[in-house]
C-alpha cells in the first residue's frame, strides 16, 4: 500500500536561498510544509517506505515549484523540523536522492494521478468510512481548506473529526489509522 499526501502552498517561497532563521516569517510559512513532510514520511524508525509527499509551492520568486518526495528512496533525515527544512532546500536545489522538482502546477499533479483521490476537508465523512485501502492520494490544505480544480473529482471527502486540526496532525492521524487498518500496529487493551 502506498499513501501519497499532496498539498499546495500559495505563499511558500520557491527559492532555495532562504535564511536559516525565521523560517515561519521569512519563507511564506515553509515551516508548515516542513511539518507536513515530517508527518507524511517520518517515523521513530526512520523514513516511511510506504509513503510519498508532493507539495506545489506557489510563492515568490518563480512559481510554481513542485517537489516530489518518495519515502522509498529519500536520503534525508527528517528527525526535526530543521532537518525537514534542510531536506526541502536540498530538493529545491536538485541535490537529494528520492526527491525530484518540476514546474508542474497543482492542477497538473492532480489530473495525472493514477489512484483514488481522498480529499481531507473539515465537514467531510468520518475517516472510518474510508472505502479504499490500497494506493491512495490524500489532498490536504496546509493552513486552510484548498479548492480542487473543477474537473478533478475526489473519490471521497473525509474528515478526522468535528474540530479543526493542524495539517501535520491530520496526516499523522491518517498514517496511524491506515497502519491500524493494515494490522501494522495493534492496540493493547
Amino acid at each position: 500500500m502506498i499513501r501519497l499526501f499532496i498539498t499546495r502552498s500559495l505563499t511558500a517561497t520557491t527559492s532555495p536561498y532562504f535564511p536559516g532563521k525565521g523560517i515561519a516569517s521569512r519563507t511564506g510559512r515553509l515551516d508548515v510544509i516542513a511539518r507536513m513532510l515530517r508527518a507524511s514520511l517520518w517515523t521513530t524508525k526512520g523514513v516511511r517506505k510506504d509513503a510519498q509527499f508532493i507539495v506545489t509551492l506557489e510563492g515568490p520568486p518563480n512559481p510554481p515549484l513542485t517537489l516530489y518526495f518518495d519515502g522509498k528512496s529519500l536520503d534525508c533525515d527528517l528527525r526535526t523540523e530543521i532537518d525537514a527544512i534542510k531536506c526541502i532546500r536540498k530538493c529545491m536545489l536538485g541535490l537529494s536522492k528520492g526527491c525530484t522538482r518540476t514546474r508542474d502546477s497543482f492542477e497538473f499533479v492532480l489530473k495525472n494521478l493514477k489512484m483514488p483521490i481522498i480529499f481531507l476537508k473539515e465537514g467531510g465523512e468520518d475517516v472510518t468510512s474510508l472505502k479504499y485501502f490500497k494506493t491512495l492520494a490524500f489532498v490536504i490544505g496546509p493552513q486552510h481548506d484548498i479548492d480542487l480544480p473543477s474537473d478533478v473529482r475526489p473519490s471521497q471527502v473525509i474528515s478526522i473529526g468535528k474540530k479543526s486540526y493542524l495539517a501535520s496532525h491530520v496526516i499523522s492521524y491518517i498514517n496511524f489509522y491506515l497502519d491500524l487498518k493494515s494490522n501494522r500496529i495493534k492496540i493493547i487493551k
